[in-house]
């Protein structure tokens, strides 16, 4: 976005929360983290925050709020609703060709999850739990990349003197 469109939206915030000051300095700091980010995933994301939030978002905030309209992945929880969903519900009426993103089809490889699976395990709950393992830290990095800029492996090696290499194969990428 451009940094007139960024001013829009702090102003926007600025006016949702009328209590709480904006001083100048505010202003800019506000505008210089948020102008590398879509217009209008952006706006959705504070409009959201606004909509639920007492105390005006800081700048982390709005990046997450925008990368979740950015990535449009679907979060653990709704991810393993829409396996399960087109799984059936039934072992009769079981669809084993399922339409969910890459990442979900990725995570359930993985983790070692198929139909079949689910319907002869006597404790579903466990491919579940290594479903949401698996996705969960995949849409985390995923989330995470998009709001920072900044791939993972990158950000774990300045933090701790990781290699990049390490870290990548410990994800298993």
């Amino acid at each position: 976005m451009t940094r007139e469109q960024a001013g829009r939206i702090v102003a926007e915030i600025a006016a949702s929360y009328p209590k709480q000051p904006f001083p100048p300095e505010t202003v800019l700091v506000y505008t210089e983290y948020l102008s590398d980010l879509d217009y209008e995933a952006c706006l959705r994301g504070v409009r959201r925050i606004v909509r639920s939030s007492v105390f005006a978002p800081t700048i982390a905030e709005i990046r997450r709020e925008a990368a979740l309209e950015q990535i449009g992945l679907p979060d653990p929880d709704r991810a393993w609703e829409l396996v399960v969903a087109r799984w059936g519900s039934s072992r009769e009426h079981v669809n084993t060709e399922i339409d969910v993103p890459p990442e979900v089809r990725n995570a359930l490889e993985v983790a070692g999850v198929d139909v079949y699976r689910y319907w002869t395990s006597e404790d579903p709950l466990w491919l579940r739990k290594a479903f949401m393992e698996v996705y969960g830290a995949a849409y985390r990095r995923i989330l995470r990349e998009e709001a920072t800029g900044l791939p993972f492996a990158h950000e774990v090696a300045e933090l701790g003197g990781v290699t990049e290499a390490g870290v990548v194969r410990e994800l298993g990428e």
